[in-house]
């Protein structure tokens, strides 16, 4: 769970108390002016993240259209590669990760390909067209 998500979580549940006041309970309850200061400092935390997100996007978290582009370009990637056969997966990628990393993408490669029986433990089997593909689906899957 993202910072920003877990303060619309939080936000949502302040509100939620807030709505459990009765109108006598306004104003001068203590209860009730803690519960709106918390939603307050909420508010100015997630409108301090959004201001840096705009200032320094490179720090920011993805957004849904950055998502989208990235998994269609990665969906025109893996149909060019695919066309050029099946091609080894290059050097610098493979050194990207840890032998343990890529057993686990391996994995959940195939789980998601539905060929769980297929995995080998300790040997990629696909190729970089279908790798980007992977990659492709889940990236969408965070939309």
């Amino acid at each position: 769970m993202t910072a920003i998500e877990a303060l619309d979580r939080e936000l949502e549940r302040l509100h939620k108390e807030l709505n459990t006041f009765t109108v006598t309970q306004y104003g001068d309850n203590d209860e009730y002016n803690s519960v709106l200061e918390a939603i307050n400092t909420v508010n100015e935390t997630l409108e301090t993240i959004a201001v840096e997100e705009v200032k320094n996007p490179r720090t920011g978290q993805l957004t849904n259209a950055e998502v989208r582009l990235a998994v269609a370009w990665l969906k025109l990637a893996a149909q060019e590669f695919s066309r050029h056969s099946c091609n080894d997966i290059p050097k610098e990628i493979l050194d990207l990760l840890t032998k343990e990393e890529w057993d686990n993408l391996e994995r959940r490669f195939q789980i998601y390909n539905k060929t769980p029986d297929e995995y080998i433990p300790g040997k990629i089997t696909h190729c970089d067209g279908a790798w980007m593909h992977f990659l492709a689906k889940r990236l969408e899957s965070l939309l």
